[in-house]
């Protein structure tokens, strides 16, 4: 496994991006060396600083001050990043994958329809292919890859997938950005031609090297260990190796990207100087409070060496020596407390702004009451709109990842899946989830006036207040009156087909497979 901690040297990155891109993809050579060095800023801005401090969060202060200065950092770089990784997958998405319809409308309308022998084929294939790709993503660990690749793709600005088939199962690997150069086709900048990555391997004189290309409709992979100072070859592991693939399996990431524009920018990078700005604002507070907050002591024809033997203490008497001594205390006033305090004010008040990180603590909202939930929505819609914009990139590239590993399970199928139902149908969506704090009681609410006014069915008004096996719900339901009130009124009304779907006896997995997994 490459060891990613070290940052690559600028000498080695040259060389290794001559070899990369050659003369043909210069303005590729330059992109990459800027790209890397912003990166590695970034990075180290969000770490604080390296070993020695360097060139993060902290700052030097001019010996002509007369006393060290307080250089106190707060990594509001970190609370935010993590802010907004935790909107975009602290609730992992899901993954839907819908059977093509062959009934027609006007049959699958009517209360006693019975699905086509045809369509159950397809329902079930439909409901196979869904639940291979959750099991992919679950022997990936794929919710947790997700939330520390979100920090890669803020900080870094881009984070790189790549899908592999290895000998334990279809592995998926996000990489930063430092670790990734591609090649894109001239005509369509979305399709790769090549993507290469590279990283230290265990020590800074050795170099892996790793290269996806494409070549008259086959995918190629070459990958080996290198000598760093004039990459010699150490070991080959894979030499244009035939992928069986007519595609390259790594999926770019970028935040904010332009039109045609492979790699995206830093979250951090307009937040920065705010950041600065309030560190330094909060170091020179605190030196004011310490120098601020202390008498100075005046001694007046004392002897030359009086100071030393002054004490602090309750009840001390002082014998300083000489004619007409007079001791006096020089009092201090913190006097621009209330200007600080709106400075500061405005200024994390901006940053929240920038950021699209909404300012909500328990002290803001005290006194509210009870929040409803359009008051909510309010509260939070920078940050919703924010992570939704984000959700356009990953929502469609993350669809990409799924069809691409369906079509490596037609190849190779590590598993011991049924690919008979993939059959060429890779189609699927991905339904993200936001963690919006809701008024339940108000939600709920609602959704009883709509039942009452008959715009809505039990089984929506269930999904819509988050229970995801509603039909199951219902059925339980319907057996407790049963049971306990001996309602048979209800059971009674219920068409033969309605008490099929009901009957708690009945197995769901057919209804959906698909549940299951994504509740497993």
């Amino acid at each position: 496994m490459q060891d990613t901690s070290s940052k690559l040297d600028t000498a080695v990155l040259s060389r290794i991006l001559d070899d990369i891109y050659g003369s043909r993809y210069q303005f590729l050579h330059d992109n990459g060396l800027q790209r890397l060095s912003d990166a590695n800023d970034y990075y180290t801005y969000y770490d604080l600083g390296d070993g020695e401090w360097g060139t993060g969060q902290y700052w030097s202060m001019p010996n002509s001050l007369g006393y060290e200065a307080t250089v106190m950092p707060v990594n509001l770089a970190r609370w935010f990043v993590k802010k907004r990784s935790a909107w975009m997958f602290e609730v992992a998405p899901d993954i839907e994958v819908h059977a093509k319809v062959v009934d027609s409308v006007e049959e699958m309308e009517k209360l006693d329809y019975e699905p086509s022998k045809r369509q159950t084929t397809l329902d079930a294939q439909a409901s196979s292919r869904e639940q291979m790709l959750y099991k992919v993503w679950q022997d990936n660990r794929f919710d947790e890859k997700l939330l520390t690749a979100a920090v890669d793709y803020f900080v870094g600005g881009t984070v790189a997938l790549k899908i592999r088939h290895l000998p334990s199962g279809i592995r998926l690997n996000f990489a930063p950005t430092q670790e990734v150069y591609p090649i894109f086709n001239d005509d369509d900048p979305d399709k790769l031609e090549s993507c290469s990555f590279v990283s230290y391997k265990d020590s800074p004189n050795v170099i892996w090297k790793q290269t996806w290309e494409l070549y008259n409709g086959k995918c190629y992979l070459t990958e080996g260990l290198y000598r760093a100072d004039n990459l010699d070859t150490v070991q080959v592991v894979h030499n244009r190796a035939d992928t069986r693939l007519d595609f390259i399996p790594v999926i770019l990431f970028p935040n904010e990207a332009l039109s045609g524009e492979p790699f995206g920018v830093s979250y951090l990078k307009d937040l920065i100087p705010l950041f600065d700005q309030y560190n330094r604002s909060m170091s020179d507070a605190a030196d004011g409070l310490r120098f601020n907050l202390f008498a100075v002591t005046v001694l007046l024809n004392a002897a030359p060496d009086a100071e030393q033997m002054l004490k602090i203490a309750p009840n001390e008497l002082w014998n300083l020596g000489g004619e007409g001594v007079d001791a006096k205390k020089l009092e201090s006033s913190f006097n621009y407390s209330a200007a600080l305090a709106d400075f500061l004010t405005r200024l994390e008040n901006l940053t929240h702004l920038i950021g699209e990180v909404p300012d909500i603590t328990p002290d803001r909202i005290k006194g509210f009451g009870l929040v409803s939930g359009v008051a909510l929505k309010l509260l939070y819609s920078d940050l919703v709109s924010a992570t939704q914009r984000a959700w356009r990139i990953w929502k469609s590239r993350l669809a990409e990842m799924n069809e691409d590993i369906l079509k490596m399970l037609e190849i190779y199928n590590p598993y011991d899946f049924n690919t008979s139902d993939i059959k060429g149908d890779y189609s699927n969506r991905i339904i993200p989830h936001l963690p919006l704090p809701e008024n339940e009681a108000e939600k709920i609410a609602l959704e009883v006036n709509k039942l009452s006014n008959s715009l809505q069915s039990v089984k929506g008004a269930m999904q819509e207040t988050g229970e995801k096996f509603p039909e199951r719900k219902i059925a339980e339901i319907i057996s407790e009156r049963q049971k306990f009130l001996g309602d048979t009124g209800m059971s009674a009304k219920l068409s033969q087909e309605q008490q099929k779907l009901f009957n708690p006896d009945i197995s769901t997995e057919s209804q959906g497979g698909a549940l299951n997994a994504k509740n497993g």
